[in-house]
């Protein structure tokens, strides 16, 4: 398991797609907060941001950077480019005759889903933080502005954007392994991402006349906790991080039902 885990581990460090995708999260970051930091200045108000009165105060205003990548749906797109990346990564080991090697031996295939998670939760955790420095970095040039670092807070959002990013990430992987395409995992990681399908099931649901019920379910899965919980301004409660907890487990083990039927 470590082995393999390390393995995984150098290939993403030298994974071109894994860097591309880090640079582009650092681009939006910071466009994302150089916009509301010109806007705030502006006197605009920012959809989903406390009013920023900062020509009112001029002992200036401390942002928390959760609720500025929030207003602008970060933890969609840091989503949905973790799942990239590690359906790229699977792809890579398929093409490159590697996998047949790795699923050698007893609990090999198991491993290999703990390791994928592992190497899902990294790449997360790597485009939070890059995300946060690249809005910090926005806000620089602002005397009267800075983006905070709410302790406590952040660090649970992190870990709910993160379970979150396992979660796409493990179920994008599943499709990979059921298809055997990457084109249609990646449109699946797409439409997952972009809340297509919570908007399908809200449809549906108002067809059959059962909206009230699927409204409070859709609002339970693991994207729309996280989006409503960073936009909310409160940290997070145990019972907010359990949505996307729960839902990278289930995801785990579809993942690994399907790499069980796979043949290598």
């Amino acid at each position: 398991m470590l082995n393999l885990l390390h393995a995984q581990l150098y290939r993403l460090i030298r994974s071109v797609t894994f860097w591309g995708f880090l640079g582009l999260t650092a681009f939006i970051a910071y466009v994302v907060g150089r916009s509301v930091a010109e806007n705030a200045l502006m006197g605009s108000q920012i959809a989903g941001l406390p009013p920023l009165n900062i020509l009112g105060d001029w002992q200036g205003v401390v942002v928390d950077a959760e609720l500025v990548l929030s207003a602008y749906h970060a933890p969609l797109y840091l989503c949905l480019f973790t799942s990239l990346v590690v359906a790229v990564l699977y792809s890579d080991d398929g093409h490159q005759g590697g996998l047949r090697s790795l699923m050698v031996g007893k609990g090999a295939r198991q491993d290999y889903v703990l390791a994928m998670t592992t190497l899902s939760a990294v790449v997360a955790l790597s485009m939070v933080l890059v995300a946060f420095v690249a809005t910090w970095a926005a806000f620089l040039p602002f005397a009267l502005m800075s983006v905070g670092f709410s302790g406590g807070r952040f660090v649970r959002w992190a870990m709910m954007v993160v379970l979150a990013a396992v979660f796409c990430s493990m179920v994008t992987l599943t499709v990979l392994l059921a298809t055997g395409r990457k084109t249609v995992a990646v449109l699946f990681a797409v439409l997952l991402c972009c809340s297509v399908f919570e908007s399908a099931l809200g449809a549906i649901a108002f067809w059959l006349g059962a909206e009230g019920v699927m409204d409070g379910v859709i609002s339970w899965l693991p994207l729309q906790v996280v989006e409503r919980v960073g936009i909310s301004g409160m940290p997070p409660l145990a019972l907010d991080m359990l949505s996307p907890a729960v839902g990278a487990a289930a995801a785990m083990a579809l993942c690994w039902l399907a790499i069980r039927r796979k043949r290598i």
